[in-house]
């Protein structure tokens, strides 16, 4: 048995390190461990640093800082004397965060809001007594109400500021032709969506430093890319004529409670739109409470058969074409027949049985649909429909308004059938759009050139088509005037002025019946001054109640807006000693016609 002393004694062969060793080898290996750690440290610092140095740089930019789109004022709408038919202002939106509020907090908040916007407490309640976090209680509010806000101090209640409001200060004025934006300033209807990209601009964006607390520190704002506003819109409307317009027609409507009605005046020589009323009319700043009907820009959308003002254009289109002259004649017996069917003309005191022997001066006068028809037969239905699309009636006229129609040419490809000759030459069986009409009679007045009309201030010179000779427009202002001398036309003259003017009276279509309902539209149209015209004026009146001539719905508007217009654009009189006046019947002269 082996002694203890040799069970403890060292195995032979086998020699202990010296301690010194020990301690390198352990020193190495963590040094080793270290310069690893250290590496993989190194390698992931560049890796961050150079690799993803992008990523992070956003990371930190967006800690430290915030973005703030600089939002673009919308260009202005205006007259053509620079007055504001639609402005851009800023506004704020409100909001409240109503989670983590205490009752009478939300109580507090619920009654200042109320007072401060005007509104039920009842119609808050819901959204400020909400468990969301975040609830908007009013959108779009303008700079005094979000003051008053402000002052509060009420809690919960927070402001974002920076917003854009479009602010039609004119309320309904000219409200069809501008149209109106949504809550997010995009053109909707009118001149805002035609030039919705003129007018919205470009909106910018600025970077600013933000606290802890995510608050913009002051005067640490830079731009990077500053708001382009948009451009502002320069209108052709006179503001006094469009003001006159849309007055008479709201007082004409108060008599006879139209279906509709439109009042334009454009200056013949340049084409340009000085009033475009329509009725009934809506507001901009709400238009959500007017159905579309309101919002319609009649002169533009709406076709209609223009009945006895059509006349016009087929006299000029005779006379240019040599078929007739002043001198040429007709009998009208007050009915005649075409192939198996017959046309008749409205007789009126003194006539019983027809106009008689009828010049194109008493065609005009009288509105004699028989002569006027046998003028169409003469120069043929080719002639005839050549000269209506030379007047423009077969197309758009190109006006700067969205949805503009272009009437209905019957049968535009195929041979007219007499009948339909007949029809079309006395304001049946075609429609037109009021402006496409009202331009073709500023052909008449400006010496026979066709211009585009225009919604824009002209700022280059007009192009016009010569579409017939200066001698048959002159020739047709002639007839025009006698109509408002001694004709039909008597209520739209004017004291001191030569007027000259066509009455329209023409029955309306109902489906499945034709022409033997009895809904019409009156219309008048009207050159002022005849003799040195300048403006032309078209009135259209739908199912007035009461009457359907448009002697008597329609001519006292063109008289009463040509009145205002000779003011406005400083139209001397032409005829200084002449009493006669469209609102005193005393001094027509003696006539017992209509």
């Amino acid at each position: 048995m082996a002694s203890s002393h040799s069970r403890n004694a060292p195995r032979r062969g086998r020699r202990l390190p010296p301690f010194s060793q020990v301690i390198k080898r352990r020193t190495e290996g963590l040094f080793l461990i270290f310069f690893i750690a250290y590496a993989l440290i190194a390698m992931r610092l560049a890796y961050v640093q150079v690799v993803q140095h992008n990523w992070y740089a956003q990371k930190a930019k967006k800690w430290h800082s915030t973005e703030i789109p600089l939002i673009a004022r919308r260009g202005p709408i205006l007259t053509r004397d620079g007055r504001p038919l639609a402005v851009t202002v800023q506004c704020a939106n409100v909001f409240i965060r109503p989670r983590n509020l205490k009752p009478e907090e939300r109580e507090k908040a619920l009654q200042g809001m109320a007072r401060a916007l005007g509104k039920p407490v009842e119609e808050l309640r819901p959204k400020i007594e909400s468990d969301k976090k975040f609830v908007y209680l009013a959108r779009r509010i303008e700079m005094p109400a979000v003051q008053k806000i402000k002052e509060m101090d009420l809690p919960g209640v927070g402001i974002e500021e920076g917003q854009m409001k479009r602010v039609y200060p004119n309320n309904s004025l000219a409200s069809n032709l501008i149209g109106f934006t949504d809550i997010d300033g995009h053109g909707r209807e009118g001149i805002e969506k035609t030039y919705d990209k003129s007018l919205t601009g470009r909106d910018g964006l600025a970077v600013a430093q933000v606290d802890a607390r995510r608050k913009v520190i002051a005067d640490t704002q830079i731009v990077q890319a500053p708001a382009r506003d948009g451009k502002p819109m320069r209108l052709s409307i006179d503001f006094g004529l469009q003001s006159a317009a849309e007055t008479e027609l709201d007082e004409m409507a108060k008599l006879y409670k139209p279906a509709g009605a439109t009042c334009t005046v454009m200056d013949v020589h340049t084409g340009e739109v000085l009033a475009m009323a329509t009725y009934p009319r809506f507001d901009p700043n709400q238009p959500g409470k007017f159905d579309a009907d309101h919002r319609r820009n009649r002169p533009v959308t709406d076709t209609y058969e223009p009945g006895s003002t059509l006349k016009t254009v087929t006299i000029a289109s005779a006379l240019d074409h040599g078929t007739i002259n002043l001198n040429s004649t007709y009998s009208c017996a007050g009915r005649e027949k075409i192939g198996k069917k017959a046309i008749r003309c409205v007789i009126h005191a003194p006539f019983k049985k027809g106009h008689g022997t009828v010049d194109p001066k008493l065609l005009i006068e009288h509105s004699c649909n028989i002569a006027t028809a046998k003028i169409g037969l003469q120069m043929q239905e080719h002639k005839l429909k050549e000269y209506m699309r030379r007047f423009g009636l077969a197309e758009k006229t190109g006006i700067e308004l969205s949805g503009e129609e272009k009437g209905i040419f019957p049968e535009a490809n195929k041979k007219w059938a007499n009948m339909r000759t007949a029809n079309v030459a006395f304001g049946q069986g075609i429609s037109v759009t009021p402006i496409q009409l009202l331009t073709a009679y500023s052909a008449v007045a400006n010496g026979g050139k066709l211009v585009q009309p225009t919604i824009l201030k002209r700022t280059r010179p007009v192009k016009a088509r010569q579409i017939i000779t200066p001698q048959a427009a002159a020739e047709t202002r002639d007839l025009l005037q006698a109509c408002v001398a001694n004709g039909t036309g008597k209520p739209a003259k004017i004291r001191g002025y030569r007027v000259g003017g066509k009455t329209g009276s023409a029955q309306k279509v109902t489906p499945g019946i034709g022409y033997k309902g009895r809904k019409f539209i009156a219309s008048f149209a009207s050159v002022v001054p005849i003799q040195k015209p300048r403006i032309a004026i078209l009135v259209t009146v739908d199912e007035p109640k009461g009457t359907h001539w448009g002697a008597v719905a329609a001519a006292p508007v063109v008289r009463e807006v040509a009145r205002q217009a000779v003011i406005e654009l400083g139209i001397p009189p032409d005829n200084v000693n002449d009493p006669v006046d469209g609102s005193e019947p005393k001094t027509w002269k003696k006539d017992t016609t209509r």
